[in-house]
């Protein structure tokens, strides 16, 4: 099976970023069966500051991101956590876009309540 350096460099070369890598890196390295625990991680990783995310101009479609994971032999059952857990960010557009004062509110308020979570 390729590495798990391997892999994760190949996501970041397909515009995948992750937050909270050195977590990732120490809790895939030391299990015997990496890519189920990526896919856990997936899963279940934001509490411990792992999350994938895409920029929306670089971020690859699911079928691509799907046709990477199963070059590291992840089966479906795993894979598909990881691409339904790659956070789209399309921070250009929420830049550019006009915020008003309720808007501006409102994501203060789910600011507050995501990072009250972890």
């Amino acid at each position: 099976m390729p590495s798990f350096q391997a892999f994760l460099s190949q996501i970041k070369e397909a515009g995948i970023r992750v937050q909270g890598e050195s977590v990732l890196v120490k809790k895939a390295s030391s299990s015997a069966n990496w890519t189920a625990e990526v896919a856990l991680l997936a899963r279940v990783g934001r509490k411990d500051g792992v999350v994938f995310e895409g920029a929306a101009a670089q971020r690859p479609s699911n079928d691509q991101l799907a046709s990477i994971l199963r070059g590291y032999g992840f089966n479906p059952e795993d894979a598909n956590p990881v691409i339904e857990n790659t956070m789209l960010l399309l921070v250009d557009k929420f830049r550019q876009a006009t915020h008003d004062a309720a808007f501006d509110s409102k994501l203060a308020e789910l600011r507050d309540r995501f990072s009250c979570a972890r």
